[in-house]
């Protein structure tokens, strides 16, 4: 099982192996699902939802974190329904049924993947300013 970036899925070659492996997570799904190429290069979306549906290989639904917790603690539950997810991946499966988008729905998805990827944004620099603060606290055991 490879977990690739979410970028892989748009440069697959359709050569024979190049999906071996290659496992889907729920952070391609919501940056697929909400990348402004959906508006400005939606061809570009196709072949990345096509490249992912004809991979036919594993999608892992739980975050990073929870799938390493649930790896390691059999006992782990972190399953928990996803709603945003479930959406997200509905507009994929659309996408490989070949949805298009209304000129008069351009403007509010424009709106919708602003906001998202400003949530996404904000979310990282929150992660990074604690990170910081982690490797602050982190002794060095060597010295």
């Amino acid at each position: 099982m490879t977990i690739c970036d979410t970028n892989i899925w748009y440069d697959l070659d359709t050569k024979e192996n190049s999906y071996k492996d290659l496992t889907l997570t729920p952070l391609s799904i919501k940056e697929i699902a909400n990348s402004p190429n959906l508006v400005n290069r939606i061809e570009t979306i196709k072949n990345a939802v096509d490249n992912i549906f004809d991979s036919g290989n594993e999608v892992i639904v739980e975050t990073p974190l929870e799938y390493l917790l649930s790896i390691d603690n059999q006992k782990f539950d972190g399953k928990q329904p996803q709603k945003n997810l479930e959406d997200e991946f509905e507009l994929l499966c659309k996408l490989k049924d070949g949805i298009t988008f209304p000129e008069d729905q351009i403007e509010p998805l424009k709106k919708h993947i602003d906001g998202v990827r400003s949530s996404i944004a904000e979310s990282t620099a929150n992660l990074q300013a604690m990170l910081i603060e982690v490797r602050k606290n982190i002794k060095d055991n060597k010295k």
